[in-house]
């Protein structure tokens, strides 16, 4: 099969949805299917609504086998925006003129999508997650273009504007949804209507070396994903301080790209 994968970004990109994505892409290339990979060469999700996100290069590559191209975003137009919202001497006029920047790249993005969609001919695309731009993209050329659809929702409820309403809207052009958990599965029936035939469970996992001694490795947990406050990071720190109560030789890690909020966590630790 063609299976063409449009998350909001790929390895290096570091993060829950990036590294699932990657491990299913390397695993289907494995099982002989072509993959191709259409994404942005932002470095965090983050940097398709706010400026400072680090640009990943190069615009295109192979990596397991699979062809990942990187579609141009944290370009010269947004560093424009950057530096017209962060400096004090244009004021207003420059933080409306950062927004238009983001309005009009976030519209590029939007046709860039659609041409690739439809150069490329897939025999399915997948997409994730939830409602992040690049899932809004697929699902405006999905109303111009006919192609079998795979959504992969990875419901973020306790975020403020998460809207269930708009995501149940989204999910009813997708042929086939995947869930992370039976809890997802059940939420994505009750909540969001999704037809329970529809909807397949794509757990994700680990992959454990076997030749590890599991009893003599350091008691140790580790936290891997963008470093903000959604995140729970706050909650694990304060939630550590009970842990070393009892285990004071526990090890706290936490690894994963930073973004402009990470300095509340660095005052925190």
């Amino acid at each position: 099969m063609k299976i063409l994968h449009i998350p909001h970004a790929y390895a290096p990109v570091i993060g829950g949805a990036e590294v699932i994505c990657k491990s299913v892409s390397d695993q289907m290339v494995h099982w002989g299917h072509q993959v191709q990979v259409v994404t942005a060469d932002v470095g965090a999700v983050q940097g398709y609504y706010e400026f400072g996100i680090p640009r990943v290069h190069p615009p295109s590559e192979v990596i397991n086998g699979v062809f990942v191209k990187r579609l141009s975003f944290c370009n010269s137009l947004y560093r424009l925006g950057g530096l017209l919202q962060n400096t004090f001497v244009f004021g207003v006029v420059g933080k409306r003129a950062a927004s238009r920047s983001l309005w009009l790249l976030q519209r590029r993005l939007t046709y860039a999508v659609a041409r690739e969609i439809a150069t490329r001919s897939p025999d399915v695309v997948m997409t994730m997650p939830h409602l992040v731009i690049n899932v809004l993209t697929v699902l405006a050329a999905k109303r111009q273009q006919q192609f079998p659809l795979v959504m992969v929702p990875m419901l973020h409820e306790h975020d403020p504007q998460w809207s269930v309403s708009a995501m149940a809207d989204a999910l009813q052009s997708a042929d086939a949804v995947i869930a992370m958990t039976d809890y997802e599965i059940e939420r994505l029936v009750e909540a969001y209507h999704v037809p329970r035939e529809k909807i397949f469970l794509g757990s994700a996992g680990i992959d454990p070396d076997e030749s590890i001694h599991w009893d003599a490795r350091p008691r140790r947990v580790v936290f891997l994903g963008r470093k903000t406050r959604s995140k729970g990071i706050d909650l694990l720190i304060d939630a550590m301080r009970l842990v070393w109560q009892e285990i004071p030789d526990a090890e706290l890690y936490l690894a994963g790209i930073r973004v402009p909020e990470t300095k509340a966590i660095d005052d925190q630790v």
